[in-house]
């Protein structure tokens, strides 16, 4: 499957799970921290924060999402941080679901 993905919405938090399919493999990322909540399941408020992090990766990866709301008046602004690091020194192994 190629192309495929899936979201999970919470009312008031938005987006709480994202998943993504690369070679029949599915890649999720869950909601990790937020604060602030909004209306609904597209919330918008000032100072919203959520940050998303991988429920699955290889050891020598490290791979967070974070997004952050400004909103003043009708104008609203997003600011969207990805961040991805990968430690060079350990093997290139998938972690499994419950694994620690």
């Amino acid at each position: 499957m190629f192309g495929v993905k899936e979201y999970y919405y919470a009312p008031g938090v938005g987006l709480v799970k994202f998943v993504t399919y690369y070679d029949n493999e599915p890649i999720e990322f869950a909601l990790t921290g937020y604060s602030g909540t909004g209306d609904g399941f597209f919330p918008v408020a000032d100072g919203m924060f959520l940050r998303y992090e991988p429920l699955r990766l290889r050891d020598d990866l490290h791979v967070w999402v974070e997004t952050t709301f400004s909103v003043e008046g009708d104008d609203a602004m997003v600011i969207i941080a990805q961040c991805a690091t990968q430690d060079r020194n350990a093997p290139n192994k998938v972690k499994k679901q419950g694994e620690e």
